[in-house]
């Protein structure tokens, strides 16, 4: 078992995931990581991530353990990075910010960045990434409140569930956003939820953009990539989450007890509607960070790791328009659902198998609105389709009254010979 020292070290990074991202990207050899430390009077907590962890560093609580907190972390935070960085036009706003190294990049590839948080945390970091940024013989680009901005990163304390506040702070953006939240809507109540949701609604309504959400998924699933990082070790994936308790307790953190962390994905997604939103879950699978290898797990610990992820998604939300759209989309699978004048209208791309089917038929169900005239589905660019996938046209051919109310478009021959092989040619037109 660690000593007090080291478990109060990890008791209190398991619960700072954005400083523990830091750690562990300072320990990966990332130079922004190592300043930012630095510039924060910040000491490394001896994360050891070079070449492969031996039976001793899992078995060692003071570090496996930590390790486990700090690849949960980072690899939603590298997550959203990649999803930042494949919408380039878009100016970022981090709700929180925290302290991480996300606003200095953003403001050296050239990019508009907004960090918002609580004013003892806009304070340190202002002036640490103001020094990360200048480190190299980088002209300093950092707009502080109360400051003539002078470049593309800004940190600004706000309120973050008030439109007005994050209003203010937002002052200068000019063009479409990509907010990206994580860490937050644990501590929320409902109410609170609420009053965040309908804020970003506003912010979205007025600039156009996304909002990128990290956090659901690995509160509820992250005991299994806990479980993978030590090796299959039972009792220190239970000391993981005895340490997040006592993290909670020691930091006087409480949960908030709001709907987006109800095991029932449904109610969510209800809620994401309710609040006027559209919506796609991205795999996590697919924004694995590039240098997930340099972790220095095993092979067989990282082929576990990897699995671990496959149930985990990222959220994306936007204002939704009248009817949707409502998509899921992966590197196998692509549904697209919305509706127009009662008829439901779906694109598919890629493969529908056992595997993706349950998504295109959480899209049907979520798409379908109160009065459905008619159903009409484009497999234009539908390359496979199993009999699973057979099974979830028929559930939704069976929702609406006769032939004539669906309608399967532009099947390619393949999809075209399974179709006709399952009695369902009729349904079909070029």
């Amino acid at each position: 078992m660690a000593d007090a020292q080291d478990l109060t070290k990890n008791v209190r990074s398991a619960h700072d995931p954005a400083a523990l991202c830091v750690q562990l990207d300072a320990a990966l050899g990332n130079e922004d990581a190592r300043q930012l430390l630095e510039a924060l009077g910040s000491e490394p907590l001896g994360l050891r991530v070079t070449g492969n962890l031996t039976a001793q560093d899992v078995a060692d609580s003071a570090n496996g353990t930590l390790l486990a907190h700090a690849i949960l972390a980072w690899t939603r935070f590298e997550a959203v990075n990649r999803l930042i960085e494949e919408r380039p036009k878009r100016q970022i706003v981090d709700l929180p910010c925290g302290y991480t190294t996300r606003g200095a990049s953003a403001c050296k590839r050239g990019r508009t960045y907004f960090g918002l948080d609580a004013p003892s945390v806009v304070g340190a970091m202002g002036p640490a990434a103001q020094r990360v940024i200048a480190g190299k013989g980088n002209k300093p680009r950092i707009g502080l409140l109360g400051s003539r901005p002078m470049g593309h990163a800004y940190y600004r304390a706000c309120e973050t569930t008030k439109y007005s506040s994050l209003r203010i702070a937002l002052k200068e953006v000019v063009g479409r956003l990509v907010l990206a939240t994580d860490g937050l809507l644990a501590r929320l109540t409902q109410r609170e939820l609420e009053e965040l949701f309908a804020s970003v609604r506003k912010l979205l309504l007025a600039h156009g953009g996304s909002w990128i959400l990290a956090e659901r998924d690995f509160a509820l699933c992250g005991h299994d990539v806990a479980l993978a990082v030590l090796g299959g070790d039972a009792e220190l994936a239970a000391l993981c989450e005895a340490q997040a308790a006592q993290a909670e307790e020691a930091l006087d953190v409480k949960s908030g007890g709001n709907v987006w962390f109800d095991p029932n994905e449904q109610r969510v997604q209800e809620f994401v509607e309710r609040m006027g939103f559209g919506m796609q879950k991205i795999p996590l699978r697919d924004l694995l960070p590039q240098n997930f290898g340099a972790l220095g797990l095993t092979p067989e610990v990282e082929a576990a790791v990897r699995e671990a992820f496959e149930e985990l998604f990222v959220w994306e939300l936007w204002v939704a328009k009248s009817g949707g759209p409502y998509v899921y989309h992966s590197k196998r699978f692509y549904a697209c659902g919305k509706v127009e004048d009662s008829v439901l209208r779906l694109e598919l791309r890629g493969h529908l198998d056992s595997y993706t089917s349950p998504e295109l038929l959480t899209v049907f169900q979520r798409t379908k609105p109160q009065t459905l005239r008619g159903i009409e589905v484009d497999l234009r660019d539908l390359d496979y389709i199993s009999s699973a996938g057979i099974r979830v046209l028929l559930v939704m051919y069976r929702s609406v009254e006769g032939e004539e109310h669906f309608v399967i478009k532009n099947p390619n021959a393949s999809v075209r010979v399974v179709l006709e092989a399952t009695g369902l040619t009729d349904l079909y037109h070029a």
